[in-house]
């Protein structure tokens, strides 16, 4: 047993038999010191799926760097340039509008 940072609590590992059934487990456990008490435990069956293996390398970066394409994102994206591209292109034709008037 090894000292918790909490006063008073101690940790442990305890390694656990292969073949033990799922359920709730109360162990009792005894110091050397002459105090016991019990733990609880609870063992989950194994799931029955096996996990996805994840494959490729992860999506990260900022967006310049992501390869990701085709998102949720994509098309709010394009629109947010389209919209963009609109309003300069309405600035550069009022400056060129008034700029002949002058």
């Amino acid at each position: 047993m090894d000292e918790s940072t909490h006063a008073g609590e101690f940790v442990t590992a305890v390694e656990l038999p292969a073949s033990i059934s799922p359920g709730s487990y109360s162990p009792s456990i005894d110091c050397s010191n002459r105090v016991a008490g019990t733990a609880a435990l609870t063992v989950n069956p194994v799931p029955t799926e096996p996990t996805p293996v994840p494959s490729g390398a992860p999506l990260t970066g900022d967006g310049t760097t992501s390869s990701a394409t085709g998102g949720p994102f994509t098309t709010a994206g394009l629109a947010l340039l389209a919209v963009g591209g609109l309003a300069v292109g309405a600035v550069v034709i009022r400056r060129r509008r008034a700029g002949a008037r002058s």
